[in-house]
């Protein structure tokens, strides 16, 4: 019984104790597989705090795609630095927690809501900076019409550098501030941004380039940081 278990789990890590999985994989009841859990030493650990792993495909596609830019880069240097976009996306809440020491002041409370509110902000950048925001409010899908409409806002957008931001900083530029509506969230957005663009480090595309040969080099089975 314990050897079966043994390659019950060793067959699939991510097999769970409840409800029954495991007890109708063995005919016994899920009292006998909590017994037998605790004998084998094992537990149960939540998996989004575990990477996500490559399959062998990821990793193949990921080193094939980081060979080639990689080539790129050496063979035309800054130029092709200069042609490459970053996209990325995060939600924006009404109202970002503050850490505070034992000793910190106690702040008033908050008049209270019915619903937390929150905005998916994506930011498109390049090496001159950030080129556009698109925030997508609460009514709307996240569907592909939503998307082509934002890429065919960012292909109308003057490539320019306007404002530039790194989301840690954003959140923490706007945190301990109550919005009331989602207009005041992207409007603090965009003002964040603006005044980032003031201190926006124009070497920031080029940590592109050690993690691509990191991905290149190191057979890794998650996201090389």
């Amino acid at each position: 019984m314990l050897r079966r278990a043994i390659f019950i789990f060793l067959e699939d890590r991510r097999i769970t104790s409840r409800p029954g999985t495991l007890s109708l994989s063995l005919s016994i009841s899920k009292g006998r597989v909590s017994h037998i859990i605790r004998s084998l030493g094992f537990s149960e650990i939540c998996a989004r705090w575990v990477p996500r792993s490559f399959t062998i495909e990821h990793k193949t596609e990921t080193k094939a795609i980081s060979s080639d830019v990689l080539t790129r880069f050496q063979t035309e240097g800054e130029t092709f630095l200069s042609r490459i976009l970053t996209a990325d996306e995060t939600l924006v809440h009404h109202f970002e927690p503050e850490w505070h020491h034992p000793q910190s002041p106690r702040k008033k409370k908050f008049k209270k809501y019915p619903s937390a509110g929150k905005v998916l902000i994506t930011v498109f950048s390049g090496c001159e900076g950030a080129i556009l925001v698109d925030a997508m409010l609460r009514e709307e899908k996240a569907n592909s019409d939503a998307y082509i409409r934002t890429l065919t806002e960012l292909r109308n957008t003057n490539l320019a550098s306007s404002y530039f931001h790194l989301f840690g900083a954003l959140k923490d530029a706007i945190r301990g501030t109550k919005f009331e509506t989602d207009e005041d969230v992207i409007r603090a957005v965009r003002t964040c941004l603006r005044e980032q663009d003031k201190a926006w480090d124009p070497q920031g595309i080029h940590t592109l380039v050690p993690h691509w040969r990191k991905t290149v080099g190191v057979d890794a089975d998650f996201v090389v940081k």
